[in-house]
């Protein structure tokens, strides 16, 4: 496997249903076979460097979390991206603090405050994002809010611009092939 990036991820397909095609349409991650999601930390590790021991360890600790239920309603908005908040966010910072603490290496830069959302559009213009954020909205208004479980940890690899599934990580236990 040649060196490229790795995505951990709680996928969504739930929250395809609401905002897919304002995905699809907005956010070029879409395009690359990935649907709605939670991203736990992007660039992970290069695809080639990760090993047995790392997926064991992921399985581990995956293991001793709790299934995670989130609530999808509110809409947010930062550089030119739009986004649904899910609620509650603690647990999602935790699952990502423990990740981190096992797997950062002090010679890599410390990553950005991380903050959990399902990113529905990016590059947008201001004027762009507050109309896909408005319709989401409208949506969210006539449905209600997306209710949905998070059981599952995604390792991802990007090849040939796509999202490949790796392994998949049972919270409560357990790892499964793709």
């Amino acid at each position: 496997m040649n060196t490229t990036h790795t995505l951990l991820a709680l996928r969504l397909p739930e929250a395809d249903l609401l905002i897919g095609d304002l995905r699809d349409k907005h956010d070029p991650s879409a395009r690359r076979s990935l649907g709605a999601h939670i991203t736990i930390w992007f660039d992970w590790k290069p695809a080639d460097q990760v090993s047995e021991a790392d997926l064991s360890c992921l399985a581990e600790l995956v293991a001793t979390t709790a299934p995670i239920d989130i609530t999808l309603r509110h809409v947010g908005y930062f550089h030119g991206v739009v986004y649904l908040s899910p609620e509650p966010a603690l647990p999602l910072h935790e699952l990502e603090r423990r990740i981190r603490a096992v797997f950062t290496r002090e010679d890599r830069e410390r990553p950005r405050p991380y903050v959990p959302h399902v990113t529905i559009g990016r590059k947008l213009s201001d004027e762009t994002a507050r109309l896909v954020g408005q319709e989401v909205e409208r949506r969210i208004l006539k449905g209600g809010a997306l209710v949905t479980r998070c059981d599952r940890l995604s390792l991802l690899v990007l090849q040939n611009s796509h999202w490949v599934p790796q392994a998949s990580f049972r919270c409560g236990g357990g790892v499964n092939p793709k």
